[in-house]
């Protein structure tokens, strides 16, 4: 099943990185922060951040605005001509932004490494939670609110995933808490001693179910009124995990519902899987997925699937491999050498058909390529 896209010329670098003296930075600053408020054509590195700072999540809004959360620069929004940036002026005091979604009032909710931020035009507001106890982790921070994925179901709730308290809805008012009990999510008081979970993705799918992916539980969904498990014990068995200790189960990145209705799972051990409602499958290296370990997962209007890859490295295996495209039929691998930096982290389609993919470096690229042209 495996084959390979020859591209020439893939992908367009828009993302450059300027090195300046101390004495041209407070000209760079000032030319920036007037490109900013009316937008920029390309997007710089500021002063101060990373250049290890990774694209780590995008979003499309309803208007067709693209938003990317890096980890350390804060948002970047892109209207299909120019860049704004979201950061502390702006009131994204916290830059790490794992998560982006839009709710049904057109406001924007962000995840991010402390807290949850939305906004409804140009500023961002951070979100008062209530403080949750986590006594049976001490071991992770009590002082922040790690925020790794956001999602809103059709009553317009705001779900958000955290690191260290649980499950988290909020009506608009009030906020309920749920914990991971026997391995099943339960709404519970705040201070109890049940695991609290490390919950990585969201998704709300089409018929209003909202999927967790949790390290502490296996994959579950919420219909409204209760909590199902979708088993996922097979995934252990697997024949790539032989030999290696210390695998996962059930450590989804990212998750999707293509057209079909299956759910798409992006996962650090198990490739890519598809749930079809009856069958949780397995995509790897075996089937010509690019890797056995996959960050994201995105389907395309053409209703491809497009898959993110970090590569193996120490004992699982060598180097940085890219993107798997998937037809229906065949995974088709996307050599990424014209890409500065192959860590793949997000991958998303604009308007005008332009693939955009996010990866570490502060690498963000796009396809000069519709799709019409891919064999």
């Amino acid at each position: 099943m495996k084959s390979a896209i020859k591209i020439f010329r893939t992908f367009l670098l828009v993302i450059f990185i300027s090195v300046l003296t101390s004495c041209n930075g407070q000209t760079k600053s000032d030319n920036n922060q007037k490109a900013k408020q009316s937008g920029q054509s390309e997007i710089t590195l500021p002063q101060d951040v990373s250049p290890h700072t990774m694209f780590r999540c995008s979003f499309k809004d309803k208007v067709g605005n693209i938003w990317f959360g890096t980890t350390g620069a804060g948002i970047y929004k892109y209207d299909g001509n120019l860049f704004i940036r979201y950061a502390e002026k702006e009131g994204l005091t916290n830059l790490i932004v794992y998560s982006i979604t839009q709710d049904k009032n057109g406001n924007i909710w962000t995840g991010t490494d402390d807290g949850i931020y939305y906004s409804n035009g140009d500023n961002f507001f951070k979100l008062s939670v209530p403080k949750v106890e986590n006594s049976n982790n001490s071991l992770l921070s009590k002082n922040k609110l790690p925020v790794y994925c956001v999602a809103v179901d059709n009553k317009n709730n705001i779900w958000f995933g955290t690191e260290n308290t649980g499950l988290r809805c909020y009506d608009g008012n009030k906020f309920k808490n749920f914990r991971c009990i026997n391995n099943i999510w339960t709404e519970t008081s705040t201070n109890d001693n049940s695991q609290v979970g490390f919950i990585q993705s969201l998704l709300t799918d089409k018929k209003g179910n909202v999927w967790i992916s949790s390290l502490n539980s296996p994959l579950q969904y919420f219909d409204g009124v209760s909590f199902h498990s979708i088993n996922v014990d097979h995934l252990k068995n697997s024949e790539h995990k032989k030999g290696i200790e210390d695998i996962s189960t059930g450590h989804f990145f990212q998750m999707i519902e293509d057209k079909s209705g299956n759910i798409w799972m992006a996962t650090r051990d198990d490739g890519v899987c598809r749930y079809n409602g009856t069958l949780l499958e397995s995509f790897t290296e075996k089937d010509g997925f690019f890797d056995n370990s996959s960050s994201c997962v995105y389907e395309t209007k053409d209703g491809k699937i497009w898959m993110g890859s970090l590569g193996k490295s120490g004992t699982r295996g060598e180097g940085l491999k890219g993107l798997t495209v998937y037809d229906g039929k065949t995974f088709a691998t996307i050599p990424s050498s014209e890409m500065r930096n192959n860590e793949v982290w997000t991958v998303i389609e604009d308007n005008k058909g332009i693939i955009w993919v996010g990866t570490r470096e502060f690498g963000l690229f796009k396809s000069i390529f519709t799709g019409k042209t891919f064999p």
